[in-house]
């Protein structure tokens, strides 16, 4: 063990950074066990030395099938495909995980939808509210909506 401690505001901030890094050092280990370098992993998996590093760092999600197939090639014996759940959660912002932890993987894909009022026009267009008020139209006199 190096003595390092995690800095509790980051974890604090974005729980799933520090799993991403505990990930992505259980890949190395494995990884180096295997003997290979990042290079000759990627090539055995189809990804690229940078993707291979920058997931052993946890700077980067892994797909789920990246990880089955490197579980493969490092023979870590379903070490790295045991933690593909929190990997999977890690997608999401952290607001949205408990959403993604309760619906469970039997609901299907999350989504978040966000909605917007289309009932004024942007600033950009010439009935713009501005423009409107130059000429006289309010949104309550009809005249710039029309009637409905």
């Amino acid at each position: 063990m190096d003595g390092a401690v995690a800095d509790p505001v980051e974890s604090a901030a974005e729980p799933g950074v520090g799993f991403l890094r505990c990930f992505g050092r259980q890949m190395k280990l494995l990884r180096e066990s295997a003997g290979l370098t990042q290079t000759e992993l990627g090539a055995v998996v189809g990804y690229g030395e940078a993707q291979i590093a920058a997931v052993e760092q946890g700077r980067r999600i892994p797909k789920p099938e990246m990880v089955d197939a490197v579980d493969l090639a490092v023979g870590g014996r379903g070490v790295l495909v045991a933690m593909k759940g929190e990997v999977e959660r890690a997608r999401y912002p952290t607001f949205f995980r408990e959403f993604v932890r309760w619906a469970g993987p039997a609901s299907g894909p999350a989504h978040l939808h966000v909605y917007g009022s289309t009932r004024r026009p942007s600033y950009g267009h010439p009935a713009s509210s501005r423009g409107a008020r130059r000429a006289g139209r309010t949104p309550t006199s009809g005249a710039l909506y029309g009637p409905g």
